[in-house]
């Protein structure tokens, strides 16, 4: 074997183990870590809220809505017309940022989801707005429709 030919698998070599490497700590290293907020700020009511939609309680959810919310699903015909269908795992959920100003407060997501159609990875992102008001000293959702995602 020459020197082009030796030179040539060691370099294939090298990158064949940088790429099973790579690999080994992705999995290793696992998805990203669930973040987690106190459940008596904005950020941690819209994940006890987003948990709840996940595990299918509507009533854990609707707990979270506020009293206006709650009167508009029982004005609108129920509460099935805006629970939303279980979050799938490809689908990920973060917390941008946040801004309260008094007794109201608004919680921007970052909504990815991704899907796989066979031969590639699809990804697909949005920014959602949760607003949030205080009542009796608790953080609670404004509005019923955002759960449509």
């Amino acid at each position: 074997m020459g020197r082009p030919e030796r030179f040539v698998l060691i370099a294939g070599g090298s990158v064949l183990a940088v790429v099973v490497l790579a690999v080994a700590l992705i999995v290793a290293l696992g998805g990203p870590e669930k973040a987690n907020y106190d459940p008596a700020t904005p950020e941690g009511v819209v994940q006890r809220y987003l948990e709840a939609i996940r595990r299918g309680n509507a009533d854990a959810a609707r707990e979270l809505l506020s009293e206006r919310a709650r009167q508009q699903i029982d004005t609108d015909g129920g509460w099935a017309l805006y629970r939303p269908g279980p979050i799938g795992d490809n689908r990920l959920v973060t917390v941008e940022r946040t801004e309260v100003a008094g007794d109201r407060a608004t919680v921007w997501l970052r909504v990815e989801d991704s899907s796989d159609s066979g031969l590639s990875l699809e990804r697909y992102s949005w920014t959602m707005t949760i607003p949030l008001v205080r009542e009796d000293g608790d953080w609670l959702i404004d509005d019923p429709y955002v759960v449509w995602f």
